[in-house]
């Protein structure tokens, strides 16, 4: 299975104007509740953890910045492959803007990216796939979709979240909770197209695995028990 990363950020819209206007099937960022912290001059140290933690050790000033500019931070270090730094100005984005679905899952995908990124080297250790470490990272992730959907504005977007954890749990080698959240997807949102190629593929690799492209329709039907 092949890791997934997702692409630079845009700006965020008031939460009106994103409802009446933006389409909610694409995230805001390159691929744990949000505290809402309100003070001026506040460095974010959020990162500076233990080295044991496997958590990038970066600090980011974000007072007197808009949540645009942090997010033009994101895009800039996500575009260099600089993912301890990206992951951090996503956060400060995200608590200068609390309570918005779209923040929320840009940094779910942050953590994502950044636990999944095979060149990077976490202090004290190397990345490994199946270390604990990177099981620990995308905990924050999930924590992060399921504020995301808590707060969801209608049901594409939370169609459009929940496509996202599936997609994590293919990257995870999960499969079978991957099917279950594409499920849940298209039964809350039946038209998400993003979710029915995802879950298309996925139902084709499930058949067979050794050459999914040659899965027709008519293979992947369920049948009659």
């Amino acid at each position: 299975m092949s890791k997934r990363r997702t692409q630079a950020p845009q700006a965020p819209k008031s939460a009106a104007s994103e409802r009446r206007s933006r389409p909610a099937n694409t995230p805001l960022i390159a691929g744990a509740a949000v505290v809402a912290l309100a003070a001026a001059g506040l460095w974010f140290a959020y990162f500076g953890k233990t080295r044991a933690s496997g958590t990038p050790h970066v600090s980011v000033r974000a007072d007197g910045l808009t949540t645009q500019q942090m997010l033009d931070s994101v895009r800039t270090h996500f575009e260099a492959h600089q993912w301890d730094a990206a992951l951090a100005w996503a956060h400060a984005s995200n608590v200068s803007e609390p309570g918005n679905a779209r923040l929320l899952l840009n940094e779910a995908l942050a953590w994502h990216n950044y636990a999944q990124d095979a060149t990077q080297r976490w202090p004290g250790r190397s990345a490994t796939r199946t270390s604990l470490d990177r099981i620990e990272l995308e905990k924050h992730a999930f924590a992060l979709l399921d504020s995301a959907e808590a707060v969801a504005g209608s049901d594409e977007e939370w169609a459009n979240i929940r496509r996202w954890r599936g997609t994590q749990y293919e990257v995870l080698g999960s499969p079978l909770d991957a099917v279950q959240a594409y499920e849940e997807a298209l039964a809350r949102f039946p038209g998400h197209r993003a979710t029915i190629e995802r879950f298309g593929w996925l139902q084709r690799l499930i058949v067979r695995p050794s050459d999914p492209k040659s899965v027709t329709a008519e293979d992947a039907a369920p049948r009659p028990r």
